[in-house]
């Protein structure tokens, strides 16, 4: 057991002592192994100690333990031997420990420290730098590495070069100041000390360079210079500055003041030359002895004065005194003095500053003298002058007389009361007056106060206008004391404003309505002004041609145009002339311009005004003066047939009356089957053609008889084939377009007959060698706007449904220039013509409200409408009426007629229609007889044209006795002349001659029966 126990302890040494060898050596793993191996060993032996227990008769574990421990035992004695032997392994291990550890401390050193490490080989290529040193640059350390130093020097900076490369092998320990360029390119300031590095044979192996960033140094160093010069100019600025300045500026040095400096203002006040001493308390001659100094006119002495008393340690604030020189000028000064003290708080000096306000108080005094004249000229002047005061209370501390004689209030009262003021503003101005006041004193921005308002005068009542202005008075600390202001009567100035707006309101309406053109120009020639006349004659709209150069005037007329624009500009009077001006169509007008100067309030020309008369169509009737000369001769010859011809056919519808009736009256006696039926049929036929004839001649001599009624042109076309056939050539073919029935038109049968005739016979006449077909065509049409501008009369036309009578040739033509000027009277292409058809059949569709309108080409033929509105009425022919007389009441009529024969002949048809009948042969006759008899007469048929007194003389006579007799007109004219003779006297009805005795009597009865009624006191009914 003790021997085991042994082993046990032996091992436990032998396990130790294997775990120091490994950690000594620092092989700690195979020694380990070892340590465990001795450990199982201890293990097995108390595993045997316990089985030699249990089992004591196991004789053979005493020698095991034996052995076992001379076997621990040499292990012992081994181990103990190998540690000296490891012992010197484990130092060198600690060497190399503690080599690493330093490498480690100064490789941290380097690279934590804040200057740059730098070293390079024998060539001066780069082996290491720290990071510091690649931040510097802006590079990484790898990207320096092997570099030469000399590569990252910056070649711009001066001296850069030869301090720089001694850092390069062979080099001695040096400290300088070394420019780099940075890697963005700036330079970068180091201070670089640099010391060799040997190899341990003592040989010289590279150099090694600490390297401090100084650009900020350089910097300060480079501020302070900048600094100091900065410094140096700002003392010579001030200097010159004093030196500059009005004011006065006075320097003690000592604290007797008997050394004092001044600036040039200084000086020249003292009339002392610059460096020379201005102290009155200095030694000596030195003191200036020229002036004196006086105070409240009091003499100041020496120590008294207000620099010497600053410089004995007082300061004087704000004080006036009196210079007066040897040669009696004197000077006002007012300033301030403070003393100047050094580190200890002692009085060493003074400095003082003064204003020369000799013309300040001169000014005053001005002032207070022109107080005076502005209060005598206020006292005397129509205007207000008013003072407010703001601060501390508000109230009117002056005005002028003239208020009182605007206002009509006593000016006392204002002063009392500021608010008297605005009691005398019309009160629909007061909110005006009151914001616009309270807008002055707005901090987020004043509006200045000058409005016009109105004025009650309180004596009178008198309304009046006012502008008012105000300026605010400030004090020095920018409030506001004062408002002083000025009110004028502009009433009279507003009246002549209105007057002179009216005035321009109605230039303007004039130049607006002007049927002239008139254009204003500015001083380059661009349109100022274009009235409505200038775009219907030109053809451009106002809105085209304002602010542009004007278009009108041609391009070989432009340096004409210039030059007269120069001259009218330079204050050239009016001027007149004719030249040409184009349309924007190209057209070119004469025109007769006249121009002259725009002129401003003062007088300066500030453009040209042009009035353009179209004459275009002037000079063409002046060219062709001498040919309507020629004409107008023949239109005498016309106008002395005219009257020839209304004469005879005045003369002529009394004979066609006569055998109108007689063969009436003759056809009326025999029997129906009378052999002379038939012919006196004829003469009646011809009488009522001869009547068409002398309506013709009547038409011609102007007193034409115009009958309206409704008429269905078809009918109308119908009735007068035969003439119209006869019109055109024999070798013209005359084609028919009629519709069945039309509505009816309000015309006259007889002229629309004529124009009828006219186209067609023109139409024939147009046909080359008189071959051709002419188209004659009737229809109706609604015709809108558009189509209506394209006739002769398109203002006079309204939108709506129109009868059209359409004549078509297959002639050659019509050009433009004869369309413009085919409806002229006395224009013709026919070498016979007279000019009169297209003229009169103009006229006769004018009478009718219609118009014309003209389709044609060169090569095309011609197509003339006549376009006549529809008439609400159905049309009605006239014809010889009842043969049999018809039934009327016992009546008596009186007939006025200067022809025996148509008297005689009026008397049969009545007289057979049982009317009781008397004559008169003259106005005078019928007159006398009806006033002899005016109650036997029921109705009068008056002829109008008589010798002596005419009819309607003699109308008005009757009218006199008994305006409501029924008066029936007859005569040879038109209803229209019968109208504008009788103008004002009321007539029944009126019967054109030729008439048919029907008609005559159709008349009367109608008369009689409307006078019959017991309403028969009522008026006759005017002329139809």
């Amino acid at each position: 057991m003790l021997l085991s126990l042994v082993a046990i302890l032996l091992q436990l040494v032998a396990a130790l002592q294997a775990f120091r060898i490994g950690r000594a050596t620092r092989r700690r793993w195979p020694w380990t192994l070892i340590s465990l191996a001795v450990l199982l060993m201890v293990a097995q032996r108390v595993l045997t100690i316990q089985l030699h227990q249990q089992s004591p008769d196991l004789w053979i574990l005493p020698y095991r333990t034996s052995l076992e421990i001379g076997v621990t035992l040499l292990l012992v004695v081994g181990l103990e031997a190998l540690v000296p032997i490891l012992g010197g392994g484990r130092r060198l291990a600690e060497l190399e420990r503690r080599s690493r550890e330093a490498e480690a401390r100064y490789r941290q050193i380097v690279e934590t420290t804040l200057d740059g490490v730098w070293t390079v080989d024998a060539s001066g290529g780069t082996t290491y730098v720290n990071r510091r040193m690649a931040e510097l640059l802006g590079y990484t350390p790898a990207e320096m590495l092997g570099r030469p130093m000399t590569e990252f020097l910056d070649p711009s900076a001066p001296g850069a070069d030869g301090p720089a490369r001694r850092l390069v092998p062979p080099a001695t320990p040096t400290q300088r100041d070394v420019p780099w360029r940075h890697r963005d390119g700036h330079p970068v300031w180091t201070l670089v000390t640099s010391n060799p590095l040997v190899d341990p044979e003592g040989r010289e192996a590279g150099t090694l360079a600490l390297v401090t960033d100084i650009s900020q140094r350089r910097a300060q160093e480079e501020a302070l210079r900048e600094s100091e010069a900065t410094a140096q100019q700002q003392a010579e600025e001030l200097r010159s500055l004093l030196d500059v300045v009005p004011a006065v500026v006075w320097i003690a040095r000592d604290a007797g003041a008997t050394r004092i400096e001044g600036n040039r203002a200084a000086h020249e006040f003292l009339r002392i030359p610059k460096g020379q001493n201005l102290s009155k308390s200095a030694p000596g001659a030195d003191a200036p002895r020229h002036f004196t100094v006086l105070r409240d006119g009091v003499e100041l002495a020496p120590e008294q004065l207000p620099v010497q008393r600053a410089a004995r340690g007082e300061a004087v604030e704000g004080f006036e005194e009196t210079v007066v020189f040897e040669d009696g000028e004197c000077r006002t000064l007012y300033g301030s003095v403070r003393p100047l003290r050094d580190a200890a708080g002692e009085p060493r000096g003074a400095v003082a500053a003064f204003t020369d306000i000799t013309a300040l108080r001169s000014a005053e005094a001005a002032l207070r003298e022109s107080e005076e004249r502005f209060r005598q000229f206020a006292e005397q002047s129509a205007d207000v002058f008013w003072f407010i005061q703001v601060e501390p209370v508000r109230r009117v501390i002056y005005v002028s007389p003239a208020y009182e004689a605007i206002w009509g209030r006593p000016a006392a009262g204002l002063l009392a009361d500021a608010l008297d003021w605005l009691a005398g503003v019309e009160p629909a101005d007061r909110p005006l007056v009151e914001r616009a006041w309270a807008a002055q004193f707005d901090p987020a921005g004043p509006v200045p106060y000058d409005i016009e308002y109105r004025v009650v005068r309180a004596t009178d009542g008198a309304v009046r206008w006012i502008r008012d202005r105000a300026t605010l008075i400030h004090d020095a600390a920018g409030r506001v004391v004062r408002v002083c202001g000025i009110a004028a009567d502009i009433t009279a100035r507003r009246r002549a404003t209105a007057a002179e707006r009216e005035s321009a309101r109605r230039v303007q309406l004039l130049v607006e309505a002007s049927p002239l053109p008139i254009v204003s120009l500015d001083p380059d020639g661009r349109v100022a002004g274009w009235n409505p006349a200038a775009e219907r004659t030109f053809g451009w709209a106002a809105e085209e041609v304002l602010g542009r150069p004007l278009p009108i005037v041609p391009a070989e007329l432009q340096a004409e145009f210039r030059a007269e624009l120069g001259e009218t500009l330079g204050g050239t009077g009016l001027r007149s002339r004719t030249t040409r001006r184009r349309t924007r169509d190209g057209t070119e007008l004469a025109v007769h311009l006249s121009t002259g100067p725009l002129r401003d309030a003062e007088g300066e020309v500030t453009g040209v005004v042009a009035i353009y008369e179209d004459i275009t169509e002037r000079l063409r009737i002046e060219r062709m003066h001498q040919q309507f000369q020629e004409r107008l001769l023949e239109a005498q010859k016309l106008e002395s047939i005219g009257v020839l011809a209304g004469g005879i056919a005045h003369d002529f519808n009394n004979l066609l009356t006569m055998i109108l009736g007689n063969a009436h009256l003759a056809r009326a006696d025999l029997p129906p089957d009378a052999p002379a039926q038939p012919s006196l049929q004829q003469i009646e036929q011809a009488t009522q053609r001869a009547a068409e004839l002398t309506s013709q001649m009547l038409a011609y001599a102007g007193k034409g008889r115009f009958v309206i009624g409704p008429v269905e042109v078809t009918a109308l076309v119908q009735a007068n084939l035969r003439f119209l056939q006869a019109a055109l050539p024999a070798g013209a073919r005359l084609e028919l377009e009629l519709p069945g029935s039309l509505p009816a038109i309000e015309g006259d049968p007889t002229q629309l007959r004529q124009v009828l005739l006219i186209l067609v016979t023109n139409a024939g006449e147009a046909l080359p060698d008189g071959k051709g077909r002419v188209t004659l065509r009737v229809g109706v049409e609604d015709l809108d706007r558009s189509y209506l501008l394209g006739t002769t009369t398109p203002q006079s036309l309204r939108e709506g449904r129109y009868i059209y009578l359409e004549v078509a040739d297959t002639g050659p033509g019509i050009t433009p220039e004869v369309q413009a000027r085919m409806f002229e009277p006395f224009f013709s292409t026919k070498f016979s013509g007279r000019g009169l058809g297209l003229a009169a059949a103009l006229g006769i569709t004018r009478r009718h409200h219609g118009s014309l309108r003209v389709d044609s080409a060169p090569g095309a033929g011609t197509r003339i409408r006549v376009l006549l509105p529809v008439s609400p009425a159905p049309a009605r022919r006239r014809d010889g009426g009842a043969e049999g007389a018809p039934e009327a009441p016992p009546t008596s009529v009186l007939i006025v007629d200067d022809e025996e024969d148509v008297l005689r002949l009026m008397r049969t048809f009545l007289g057979r229609a049982g009317y009781e009948v008397h004559t008169a042969a003259s106005g005078e006759e019928a007159v006398a007889r009806f006033r002899a008899r005016r109650q036997a007469f029921s109705a009068v048929v008056l002829d109008l044209t008589m010798p002596g007194m005419t009819g309607d003389e003699a109308l008005a006579e009757i009218r006199r006795v008994d305006p409501a007799v029924p008066v029936i007109l007859t005569s040879g004219y038109s209803e229209e002349e019968v109208a504008r003779r009788c103008a004002g006297l009321a007539f029944s009805a009126f019967l054109p001659k030729p008439y048919l005795p029907a008609e005559l009597i159709e008349e009367v009865r109608r008369a009689t029966t409307a006078r019959r009624p017991a309403a028969g006191h009522n008026p006759p009914p005017a002329a139809r």
